[in-house]
């Protein structure tokens, strides 16, 4: 607990935007347990879930295009948004995906100054 704690307090302090990529695309999790993760802690298995329950510890939620309707309503938690292809296929995919993510942390952090 007390790491987890510690985890939590060091990236609420961090000086850089924190963003992250949602694990539930359509409302099930693109791969492994997450989804049945998030039900059993009673927190909503869509991406509008992830956004309240990390809601004040991220800056900005990279969705897929299947939840693009939801980037209003995670808007409204006052955390950036960004919508894209979130599925890796293969090594092409990853990468790109990988340059949005980190574009989209840099335009937060281009934002703050």
């Amino acid at each position: 607990l007390l790491a987890v704690q510690g985890l939590r307090q060091a990236l609420e302090q961090r000086g850089v935007p924190l963003v992250a990529v949602s694990p539930i695309v359509g409302g099930k999790a693109v791969k492994g347990p997450a989804a049945k993760m998030m039900s059993e802690l009673g927190v909503e298995a869509t991406a509008l879930g992830i956004a309240r329950h990390y809601r004040g510890l991220i800056d900005g939620l990279v969705i897929d295009e299947a939840d693009r309707a939801l980037a209003d309503p995670i808007a409204a938690l006052g955390m950036a948004v960004h919508v894209t292809d979130t599925i890796m296929r293969n090594g092409p995919t990853r990468r790109r995906l990988g340059e949005e993510t980190l574009t989209f942390a840099d335009q937060l952090a281009l934002s703050r100054r």
